[in-house]
C-alpha cells in the first residue's frame, strides 16, 4: 500500500494548480474548448508572466511518483471486462474497475468471484447488495392491460378489439442478461417496445444501429444482440453462456489488449490493429526493426519498441507474474539505465 502522506500531498498540489486556459478563450468561443497552447507573441502578457494573467506552465504541479496514475486511496485501477480478467489483479495493489460495456450476467460472475478472492472493487461497498440489486427481478407491472372494448357492427353484433398492441401485450424479459446490454440500454430499448427476448430476437441489426445512435448510444455494437435472445427466448443457456463467453462487450473478438504491454498506450494500440497487429501472438512474432518502422510511419519514433515483443510472448502464454517482474525493470517499456560506480 502506499504512503498516505504521498496520496495527501498531490491532492494538496492538484488543489492549487490552476485551470490553464487558451489566450484569448473569453474573447472567442472557438478557443474554450481547444487546450492550452504555449503564446508565441512578443508582448504576450500570460507569456510574460504579467499579474493579473495565467501564467505559463512550470514544473511543482506534478504528482509524487510513487503516487502517479493511482486513485484517491492508492490503489491502481485495472480494467475488467471478464471473469479470467481477474487474474491480472494483485489484491494488495490493484482495484478492479468493471467496464461499463459488461453485461449484467457477467457482472454478477466478475463481483462474486472478486468477493471470494477479497479484492478492491471500484464503486461496490457492499457485494451482496450489488449482486442482489443486479439479479432483482421486477416486481411491479409498468402498466395495466386495459380490458378489451366492444364495438357494434352490422354483420357481427359484438366484436371484441383489443385497445393494446402485441408491444404492450408481451412478456417483459430481463434485457440486461444479453452481454453488451446494460440497465441504460435496456430502458432505451423499452421505450423502443422492445420488451422481451423476442422482441429482440425479432429487431434487425440496422434498427438497433439507428435507436441506439438517435439515444447517443452509438459506440456500442449490436451485431450479436438478436443471436443472444433468440437463445435466451429458446431457453439454451448453457449455448448462450459459451457465446458470451467468446464477446467483450456484446461483440466478437479476437484481439488482446495490447495496452497491457509497458510502453503501449490507447493511440499505440490502434495503430498496431490498423497494421493487422491484433494480438499478443502477433505482436511476438513482429520483429523490433518491423515494430520501428510503424513508429516512424505514425509519428511515434520517440517509442521505443525493443522490449515489445518478449512482454507480448509472455502475455500470449499466461506468464503474468514472469511480465509484471520484466515491467518493473522497465520504464515507458526501456530498461532503466544504472549509474556504474567510478571505483569499478
Amino acid at each position: 500500500m502506499v504512503d498516505k502522506k504521498l496520496i495527501e500531498e498531490r491532492a494538496a498540489v492538484k488543489k492549487r494548480k490552476p485551470t490553464y486556459k487558451r489566450v484569448q478563450s473569453n474573447q472567442y468561443a472557438k478557443f474554450r474548448e481547444v487546450k492550452w497552447r504555449k503564446p508565441k507573441g512578443m508582448g504576450n502578457k500570460d507569456r510574460r508572466n504579467r499579474k493579473g494573467h495565467v501564467g505559463m506552465l512550470k514544473i511543482g504541479y506534478g504528482s509524487p511518483v510513487k503516487v502517479r496514475g493511482l486513485d484517491k486511496n492508492g490503489f491502481r485501477e485495472v480494467l475488467v471486462k471478464n471473469v479470467a480478467d481477474l487474474s491480472k489483479v494483485d489484491v494488495k495493489t490493484d482495484i478492479v474497475v468493471i467496464s461499463a460495456v459488461v453485461g449484467g450476467k457477467k457482472r454478477i460472475d466478475i463481483l462474486t468471484e472478486a468477493k471470494a478472492k477479497k479484492m478492491n472493487v471500484s464503486k461496490v461497498k457492499d457485494f451482496d447488495a450489488a449482486i442482489k440489486a443486479l439479479t432483482k427481478t421486477k416486481s411491479e407491472v409498468r402498466s395495466k392491460s386495459t380490458p378489451a372494448k366492444k364495438v357494434e357492427s352490422k354483420k357481427d353484433e359484438k366484436v371484441e378489439v383489443k385497445s393494446n398492441d402485441k408491444k404492450s401485450v408481451s412478456k417483459e424479459d430481463d434485457l440486461v442478461i444479453i452481454e453488451g446490454v446494460g440497465p441504460a440500454i435496456a430502458k432505451v430499448l423499452a421505450k423502443e417496445g422492445i420488451n422481451s427476448f423476442d422482441d429482440l430476437a425479432k429487431t434487425s441489426v440496422s434498427k438497433l444501429n439507428q435507436i441506439l445512435s438517435e439515444n447517443s448510444l452509438g459506440s456500442h455494437k449490436p451485431d450479436t444482440w438478436p443471436a443472444q435472445a433468440k437463445l435466451a427466448r429458446d431457453g439454451k443457456m448453457d449455448e448462450l453462456k459459451k457465446l458470451q463467453d467468446e464477446l467483450i462487450g456484446g461483440k466478437k473478438s479476437k484481439e488482446d489488449d495490447l495496452v497491457i504491454i509497458e510502453g503501449i498506450g490507447p493511440a499505440i494500440a490502434k495503430v498496431l490493429v490498423k497494421e493487422g497487429i491484433k494480438s499478443f501472438a502477433d505482436l511476438s512474432k513482429t520483429s523490433v526493426l518491423k515494430l520501428t518502422e510503424i513508429l516512424e510511419k505514425n509519428s511515434l519514433k520517440q517509442h521505443s519498441p525493443d522490449t515489445w515483443p518478449a512482454q507480448a510472448k509472455l502475455a500470449r502464454d499466461g506468464k503474468m507474474d514472469e511480465l509484471k517482474k520484466l515491467q518493473d525493470e522497465l520504464n515507458g517499456g526501456r530498461k532503466k539505465w544504472t549509474l556504474k560506480s567510478k571505483n569499478n
